[in-house]
């Protein structure tokens, strides 16, 4: 939710919310949905009873994390942290005073995290929130991470506390406390507290995990609340765990309905193993395939190609089955889990494409407006978007689903030349601003 802080008695709001649901308000304080990962931009033009409007712009104000997260062993070191952000970490200033959690080159070994709590107000609250962490196939989770705290005299009484989250930062779960002289890592300092040394810092270790955290989406806030001490730093924050041997789905969810005729298995990755097998069928019992085979083991990152599967031409409105087990060495996983999914009436729908860490699934249709000609191609084709559209991305793939070409342009339309590519059936990942399709061409 967004709240208007315009002076001097506004009666008009404008708002634009990039890569927002909607994408523009006329609300005082409204409520917006961000139904994608990314960074986002608002403005805000607001009108006075004079007609004297202004207009304020914040770029990068928002972030939405995935709801699918980081694979462990995670560690952040925060070296490569610039301009007091990260990527992926979120700061909340939840006191509105402008003093937060910033980086800093005095942390533990190399980049941390400082708050300046020595210049705030008894009482206020400042947070670092993680990024999405993915737990759900992992055994006996232990987090740590160094920190470096004092007070100013004997009385103080900073209050440290750090939340789990199971569903995506919508509730916290306090697991971890410690306060006035527990807390202290170093002498008592009335200037702002600079740590010297490996001797002035502290580890704290939690594995006190439940069954509820082990989501693809879990998520650490650690808080830090006034109580009149010193400044804080945190450094070396890392999450690992023991891997379960039966691999767990990812895409398609289990139960979905409305996916596309040509999809991409995906499943987590277990370390260590040789090699994955994966079975598809119309039967749950799997008494005819669709799809089998092997995956042979590349590593334990969850982008490689040895934990997913293209399938191309699924028939519509069909119920599939899918299911995969590992191997290490002589040793076989019991299957994982069955999971179904459904292919849309039209074959048009949900897809999965591993592009990033944590990759994308998005709802398509025919009513998006793309638009591919010649198809067949004897080479050159040409995608055509809604004129709204502001950004195109194409990337090829072969039958087999091996990315062969990425081509981008700003507008609504874009060409491409696909004359290099032998004859056969192509898929193509459109991506149109927010929206992502997929289509099939064929390359005379």
């Amino acid at each position: 939710s967004y709240t208007d802080q315009s002076r001097y008695d506004a009666v008009a709001w404008e708002w634009t919310f990039e890569g927002g649901e909607p994408g523009t308000s006329t609300a005082r304080n409204p409520i917006v949905k961000y139904p994608y990962p990314g960074t986002y931009s608002v403005v805000l033009k607001a009108t006075g009873a004079n007609g004297t409007s202004t207009t304020t712009s914040r770029n990068a104000y928002i972030r939405v994390n995935s709801n699918a997260g980081r694979h462990l062993p995670y560690l952040e070191t925060f070296d490569n942290f610039t301009d007091g952000l990260s990527s992926a970490w979120v700061v909340e200033d939840e006191d509105k005073d402008h003093i937060s959690w910033v980086t800093t080159n005095n942390g533990f070994d190399g980049n941390g995290y400082f708050l300046n709590n020595r210049d705030r107000y008894y009482g206020q609250l400042d947070a670092l929130i993680s990024p999405a962490i993915d737990l759900s196939n992992i055994n006996n989770p232990i987090l740590s991470f160094k920190y470096a705290y004092t007070r100013r005299t004997t009385n103080d009484n900073d209050m440290l506390r750090v939340y789990f989250s199971n569903d995506c930062g919508k509730t916290w779960q306090l697991r971890f406390t410690r306060s006035g002289a527990a807390l202290q890592t170093a002498a008592l300092t009335n200037g702002i507290f600079i740590p010297n040394g490996a001797a002035e810092w502290s580890t704290i270790s939690i594995n006190n995990f439940v069954s509820s955290d082990f989501t693809e989406g879990f998520l650490v806030k650690i808080e830090l609340e006034n109580r009149g001490g010193n400044s804080m730093y945190i450094d070396d924050f890392w999450i690992d765990g023991s891997f379960n041997f039966t691999p767990g789905l990812e895409f398609p969810r289990n139960g979905m309905t409305g996916v596309n005729e040509d999809i991409h298995l995906d499943w987590k990755a277990v370390p260590f193993v040789t090699k994955y097998e994966y079975q598809m069928s119309t039967s749950s019992v799997f008494s005819t395939m669709v799809a089998s085979g092997e995956k042979t083991y590349l590593g334990e990152s969850p982008i490689n190609e040895d934990t997913r599967h293209f399938v191309a031409g699924l028939s519509a409105n069909t119920t599939y089955y899918w299911r995969v087990r590992a191997y290490r060495g002589t040793d076989i996983s019991p299957w994982s889990a069955v999971w179904s999914f459904t292919v849309s009436p039209t074959g048009e729908g949900y897809q999965y494409i591993d592009g990033s860490p944590v990759g994308m699934d998005a709802g398509l249709s025919s009513s998006q407006n793309i638009q591919l000609y010649p198809n067949p191609t004897n080479g050159r084709l040409t995608l055509h978007a809604s004129s709204e559209t502001s950004h195109l991305r194409i990337t090829v793939y072969d039958i087999a689903g091996n990315a062969l070409q990425v081509v981008s342009a700003e507008g609504s339309e874009i060409t491409t030349d696909l004359s290099h590519l032998p004859s056969g059936v192509y898929i193509l990942q459109v991506s149109a601003d927010e929206h992502v399709s997929i289509h099939r061409i064929i390359r005379n």
